[in-house]
């Protein structure tokens, strides 16, 4: 995968609308600042007709690559996988080879550094809310 890739999550009350540009993107930010908040509608998406996912790559939470992680990264193509700061298997280094030799774009909802992720500072963005939509901002302005 290459380019920008846009990414818009709708519910009747809030709405998230960014556009990837890099392989590897983190947004971070403090405690309750909606990371979670974010990862959980993308799941909600596959289950409930009430968040609306619309994006031109397939998204993916981090959940639905099971335990076999490794594996399901080897397999997956051209998607956008999402992960939280829960999934244990981030901070390892196999998963980081294996994420930089995929074809998927990686996107990181964390409170902490991750140091075997070659992210850009570009990749880096912390969430921006203007009523009910939220947005992504660089991290460092």
């Amino acid at each position: 995968m290459q380019g920008d890739y846009r990414v818009q999550i709708t519910t009747k009350r809030i709405r998230y609308d960014f556009t990837l540009r890099e392989k590897f993107t983190l947004i971070q930010g403090d405690s309750g600042t909606g990371k979670s908040m974010l990862y959980d509608l993308i799941e909600l998406s596959y289950r409930q007709p009430w968040v609306k996912l619309t994006c031109p790559a397939e998204c993916l939470p981090a959940i639905y690559l099971g335990e076999n992680w490794l594996h399901a990264l080897q397999t997956t193509h051209s998607s956008i996988l999402f992960f939280d700061q829960n999934d244990a298997c981030v901070a390892s280094k196999a998963f980081a080879d294996t994420a930089l030799a995929s074809d998927n774009y990686f996107v990181f909802l964390t409170r902490e550094p991750l140091p075997h992720i070659p992210a850009s500072l570009q990749g880096i963005y912390e969430r921006c809310t203007i009523r009910t939509i939220h947005t992504l901002v660089p991290r460092n302005r």
